[in-house]
């Protein structure tokens, strides 16, 4: 387990640093504009997720299922090949919206300044058939993910990721592509994804010859259905949740502040890129341990996880706080980038590192199958939304909308989590919050005060070179997690008993 876990962080970081340090190349070269069109681009994609519904996560399911012999072969199949029609229908329904709709976003949505109407509008068509790809994707990722062939999948992500980012790099520094050029480049690329993608699944699961499906109808698809809809208005609800301040912003700001707004949400959600991995790694465990009636250890899980998800959180926020504007001036190579990005940035970095801590009890709700009480609490939280982010994007900019989702994710940890973890231990959250959120947040705002009696940030701005400045944050981060976690009776008493067994040894 801790080998695929290792993999699948490994392959998300990568990821995210590959998106994330691109990024400075994109508005050099193609300008801020551009780049708000690359970044609609990436919000669509993400939106085209709403129409998953909770099958990836079925897939994911019943393909673990099927790799343990619980169900049989004829159902899985026929599960797999309705599945399959679905994606294939919903993919050409939307991609062919996006396509015909492209003229009208171009003109009436995107508010485009400098660039080509033409242009814009017909590499929205373009975005169209990469949308659709990288939606066949995802049915096939599902199916890789649930026969557990982590390891091979998270290598083959982190070299689509390689292509889709790094090798982009010399064809814009050297050959100066046109942006028409790097769409057909991601093209490109996501067709290759999908292509090794289909002949893996093929692969470990090959498919039946002459086999006579079952019908959706059937008995049989009753329990998967329910699973699926369930999951499904979960998975839409965050993703309205995630994706509604970048939706409004594409229309509120020119497409050159929405580039840049892109840019602080986007290295703010390296926190979640971070502890992601691990909530779905500790899913699988949670499930099993609650299947087979050991209540006590799943709870024990989700404590440690809580613990784990502060220290992490708290401790890349404060490294936000006093390298973020260094970091941002350093990456991008001019003040003036950080200037417009740093305040939207820390907010942001607020707000995910409470949306983190939230998510632990996501995994526990899941695996028991208490999910209702969550879509709820998400319904109201997606409501407040869509009514807050429209005020505070008019009257407030982008800043506004920074301090709304830290506002209602903070909303979300002190009124939701108390209700959501009730449904398993009334005595979690309370001591989750003692044991834990206080401690740990206070230690926090000393250190907090430490950096600001010294003028930390300040100071750091006189350090020289780029390696310099992200070797030490990196190194900062580190030392600071150590802190955190020694500041603890039990990670103590675990490293003296460590120490003490190895002079034993020897």
């Amino acid at each position: 387990m801790f080998r695929r876990a290792s993999w699948n962080w490994f392959s998300q970081l990568y990821i995210a640093f590959a998106g994330i340090v691109i990024i400075p190349v994109y508005i050099k070269h193609f300008g801020a504009e551009v780049y708000g069109l690359i970044a609609f681009m990436l919000t669509l994609q993400m939106l085209m997720s709403l129409l998953d519904v909770g099958f990836s996560a079925s897939l994911s399911r019943e393909t673990s299922r099927y790799r343990a012999q619980a169900t049989d072969s004829l159902f899985f199949h026929s599960f797999l090949s309705i599945v399959l029609k679905v994606f294939l229908f919903a993919g050409v329904i939307i991609a062919a919206a996006i396509f015909f709709a492209a003229s009208f976003l171009a003109t009436q949505w995107l508010d485009v300044n400098m660039l080509d109407i033409e242009v814009v509008t017909y590499l929205l068509q373009v975005t169209a058939g990469i949308i659709f790809l990288r939606w066949l994707a995802i049915y096939f990722r599902s199916v890789i993910f649930g026969y557990e062939d982590i390891i091979w999948l998270a290598k083959f992500t982190t070299v689509v990721a390689t292509l889709r980012f790094v090798a982009v790099v010399p064809l814009i520094l050297y050959w100066e592509i046109d942006v028409e050029i790097y769409f057909y480049h991601q093209f490109a690329v996501q067709l290759f994804e999908l292509t090794v993608l289909v002949f893996r699944k093929r692969k470990i699961i090959p498919p039946v010859a002459n086999m006579k499906f079952i019908a959706v109808s059937d008995a049989s698809f009753k329990a998967p259905i329910r699973f699926t809809l369930a999951a499904g208005g979960a998975t839409i609800l965050w993703l309205l949740i995630s994706q509604a301040d970048k939706f409004f912003a594409s229309t509120f700001l020119s497409l050159a502040d929405y580039g840049y707004f892109h840019v602080a949400v986007m290295a703010a959600g390296m926190i979640t890129l971070i502890t992601a991995p691990l909530v779905q790694v500790m899913q699988p465990r949670v499930t099993t341990l609650l299947a087979t009636g050991n209540h006590d250890a799943a709870i024990s899980i989700v404590k440690g996880l809580f613990d784990f998800m502060a220290v992490i959180a708290l401790c890349t926020v404060l490294i936000v706080y006093v390298f973020g504007f260094s970091l941002l001036t350093a990456w991008y190579g001019e003040p003036g980038f950080a200037e417009r990005t740093f305040n939207v940035f820390l907010v942001y970095s607020m707000a995910t590192a409470t949306l983190a801590v939230n998510s632990c009890s996501f995994i526990i709700d899941y695996a028991s199958g208490k999910i209702r009480l969550r879509n709820y609490c998400s319904l109201v939280m997606l409501v407040t939304l869509l009514i807050a982010y429209p005020i505070t994007f008019y009257y407030f900019s982008a800043m506004g909308a920074a301090f709304t989702w830290l506002i209602i994710n903070i909303a979300y940890f002190i009124i939701a989590q108390p209700l959501l973890l009730a449904q398993h231990d009334k005595a979690v959250y309370s001591g989750v919050v003692r044991n834990t959120i206080l401690p740990r947040m206070a230690l926090c705002a000393a250190l907090v005060l430490l950096f600001y009696a010294f003028d930390l940030p300040e100071r750091l701005l006189d350090v020289a070179g780029r390696a310099t400045i992200f070797l030490l944050a990196g190194f900062s981060w580190l030392i600071l997690i150590v802190i955190f976690l020694l500041a603890k009776t039990e990670p103590r008493a675990l490293l003296l008993n460590k120490i003490s067994g190895f002079y034993e040894r020897t």
